[in-house]
């Protein structure tokens, strides 16, 4: 399937890259002190909420966090209350719901934590890539490969793991912090840059979206501060693409948003598909 792919099924040849930062605090690109040219471009050109709050009824840990982005529902329902590896999701991925209204989609996930590529990841992946351990590099350059079909996968998970770094601090102006950011920016400018390259790529339309799944604290997370739960989301549906209607745009951040408004409500309502989540999209966002 290589070099070919399969034929995407959704009306508008609608996509979607989910870009996954693992431990991005949301206030942090509020600061100004990292320099992340790719990140900022799809937020000036899309919309951006820079506090959407993770936690509350639930740790602050990357399990539940990363299930509640892929579901649209909280730790009570989707059943992954930490970061053990036997929880599974108890509710459908947002992936899955794509291909059963879509059934010839493929969708595609790279990582390298292994929660995300074994108990976290859609059930019918049609493609699962686990890097080596933060080899960013490796999780760029696969989906590159992918974005280089004819036929990419209609939905990709991209996890970019560098910037939960487990040491030092996870305060916004903290030196080591911001270089994680930085490094992450690199690589996903790479895959924008490849992505906006695709031949067709003027006769497609890809949501991008960048979520996290937690903030952090001094040198960790899973508590309850406000530093931990703040998390970000960035939506952009036209980058380098200004044909496409935008689907939301503006700092969002004013109006209160939940993890489990975040991601999944986005991308149903972006391909058209029915929300029977616990989340709820902007409602300024939609075509």
């Amino acid at each position: 399937m290589g070099g070919e792919g399969v034929a995407n099924p959704i009306p508008g040849n609608k996509h979607v890259l989910f870009i996954g930062i693992d431990g991005l605090r949301g206030d942090t690109l509020l600061k100004g002190c990292a320099n992340t040219p790719a990140l900022k471009a799809l937020a000036d050109g899309g919309a951006v909420h820079h506090n959407v709050l993770a936690g509350g009824s639930q740790s602050t840990y990357s399990g539940p966090g990363w299930a509640t982005a892929f579901t649209g529902f909280w730790a009570s329902e989707h059943g992954v209350t930490g970061n053990d590896r036997n929880l599974v999701l108890r509710k459908s991925h947002v992936f899955d719901l794509i291909k059963h209204a879509y059934p010839t989609a493929t969708v595609g996930v790279v990582a390298d934590w292994f929660n995300l590529t074994h108990n976290l990841k859609p059930l019918e992946a049609d493609f699962v890539v686990a890097n080596e351990l933060k080899e960013s590099q490796q999780a760029t350059d696969t989906v590159k490969g992918w974005l280089g079909w004819k036929n990419p996968p209609t939905a990709i998970f991209y996890y970019l793991h560098n910037v939960d770094i487990h040491a030092a601090s996870y305060a916004p102006l903290n030196a080591y912090y911001q270089s994680k950011i930085v490094g992450e920016d690199h690589q996903i400018q790479q895959v924008l840059n490849t992505l906006t390259a695709r031949p067709a790529y003027a006769h497609e339309e890809w949501l991008i979206v960048v979520a996290s799944d937690h903030g952090g604290l001094n040198k960790g997370h899973g508590g309850q501060s406000a530093g931990e739960r703040g998390t970000i989301l960035i939506l952009n549906n036209n980058y380098r693409n200004p044909s496409k209607a935008a689907y939301c745009v503006g700092d969002i951040s004013a109006t209160p948003l939940l993890q489990v408004d975040g991601v999944t409500p986005h991308i149903l309502d972006f391909l058209g598909l029915p929300n029977a989540t616990a989340g709820h999209k902007y409602s300024a966002c939609g075509l």
